[in-house]
């Protein structure tokens, strides 16, 4: 979508640069085009600045953040998607972050972000980390022990408890890799149902053994 969004921004400066006089085509050979124009003809790999326009059809493909009671509370999925849309422009600036961060979030973000320090600011990984650290789900801090207490149920399919273990264990957390956990795939052997157990066996262990492999043991056993 980023990629199809800028092709077809350098297309509309190509064809704004083709409806204006072609006064480089009748110029001597000493008059080159403008330099704008000719990296936009040569290298469509050239970002520009992105405009307000940009910005405002970017957001509109960002879910809003909306950490209100029963709203959106995930507040880690939300940073990546506003990080994945920033890296396509390589002429962003602190404004145009910060302006993206306030319209794709509700009001008590807003207010969050306009009554931060000058200097938190004016840093924007120092805002991105008071962002996270204000509206990270409270529940979260207590993913352990609410784990502890997750456990398979007689009836209840490997499929379905792995993923309420994992939403007790990391709670609103969505990061690349985080289910390798040694300490995570430990608990997940340890609060199987005990029959489950006694088919799977000694061949399960934690430490060599990929989460995947451990969810398809732990489906033929059961």
């Amino acid at each position: 979508m980023v990629q199809r969004e800028l092709k077809q921004s350098y297309r509309l400066c190509m064809d704004s640069s083709k409806r204006q006089p072609a006064a480089h085509h009748t110029a001597s050979s000493a008059n080159p085009p403008a330099e704008g124009t000719e990296l936009i003809q040569t290298n469509p790999e050239v970002t520009h600045e992105v405009t307000l326009k940009e910005l405002i059809r970017m957001a509109r493909n960002i879910p809003a953040f909306t950490p209100e009671l029963a709203g959106d509370h995930d507040i880690h999925a939300y940073m990546r998607v506003i990080d994945f849309f920033l890296q396509s422009w390589k002429c962003v600036n602190l404004q145009d972050r910060r302006y993206l961060l306030w319209i794709t979030s509700s009001p008590e973000v807003q207010r969050f972000l306009a009554r931060q320090p000058g200097h938190i600011q004016s840093d924007y990984q120092q805002l991105r980390q008071a962002i996270i650290k204000e509206f990270s789900d409270p529940e979260s801090e207590h993913g352990l022990t609410a784990a502890l207490a997750t456990k398979q149920r007689r009836y209840e399919t490997s499929h379905v408890y792995y993923h309420r273990l994992r939403r007790a264990y990391f709670g609103a957390r969505n990061e690349p890799g985080m289910e390798e956990d040694t300490s995570f795939k430990s608990l997940f052997l340890r609060n199987l149902h005990p029959i489950v157990i006694h088919h799977l066996g000694i061949l399960a262990c934690p430490h060599s053994m990929s989460i995947q492999q451990l969810r398809d043991l732990t489906h033929k056993a059961f």
